[in-house]
């Protein structure tokens, strides 16, 4: 999913901050949400962690919603992703309509006006949209539906969760074909090493099993020694 950058990394105070924290955060706080980032809403769950994340722009805003489990995490481990934006790839965008993982849902809030009516679309949408969706996603089975097809890795490990051995195989075997096509295509062995794709590998080689000697080679080159449950053993 693309995401715009935002221009706001910390509050401002002005117009669009006043509303916003008059419209939209009651909504998420009666919800058990607490702002603990600017713009960024989370709620500690038994399964995880459900955050809401406001993107600002001068003419729009975006409503990030993600649902992250904790099982997760060690997928997350694997990549250096930014600080500066707590969005996942697994965050879905909250419209007038619905939650959606591949649309432009965009509010207007170049305009008081504007921004007015989007920030009270966005609270409605939060209810009728986003906490329902938020909840379905707890299902490891609904999650792995849910997450865009490019998300291999993500796919793959909430299968694994929900017993589908077969499509978690699939999508970890898919990973690991990609990566090795990388790996062939470094031409060195520095290179490789250096590259974002040598945490997945270690990750895939354990839990697929597959070219252990090389896998522990990697390990004690890069000194990464992640402990992975192979699939099926969990």
């Amino acid at each position: 999913m693309h995401v715009f950058r935002s221009t706001r990394l910390t509050r401002r105070g002005d117009a669009f901050d006043h509303r916003l924290d008059a419209v939209v955060a009651p909504v998420l706080q009666r919800e058990g949400f607490s702002e603990v980032e600017p713009y960024c809403w989370r709620r500690n769950l038994g399964s995880g962690q459900d955050v809401v994340y406001v993107n600002v722009t001068p003419a729009f805003f975006f409503v990030h919603v993600a649902h992250r489990p904790k099982y997760i995490l060690e997928i997350d481990e694997l990549y250096d992703f930014p600080d500066a934006e707590p969005v996942f790839g697994y965050a879905h965008l909250l419209t007038p309509k619905g939650v959606f993982g591949r649309t432009s849902g965009t509010f207007k809030c170049s305009r008081a006006a504007d921004r007015d009516r989007s920030l009270a679309a966005a609270a409605d949408a939060l209810t009728a949209f986003a906490f329902p969706w938020l909840e379905a996603m707890c299902d490891p089975s609904a999650f792995a539906d849910a997450v865009s097809p490019a998300a291999v890795m993500y796919k793959a490990r909430a299968a694994e969760v929900s017993g589908d051995i077969a499509r978690a195989r699939a999508g970890y075997g898919e990973m690991m074909r990609r990566i090795r096509e990388v790996r062939a295509a470094c031409r060195s062995r520095r290179l490789f090493l250096e590259s974002e794709a040598v945490r997945p590998f270690i990750y895939l080689c354990l839990k697929l099993q597959e070219d252990l000697a090389l896998c522990s080679e990697v390990q004690e080159l890069v000194g990464y020694r992640p402990r992975i449950v192979p699939l099926g053993q969990g």
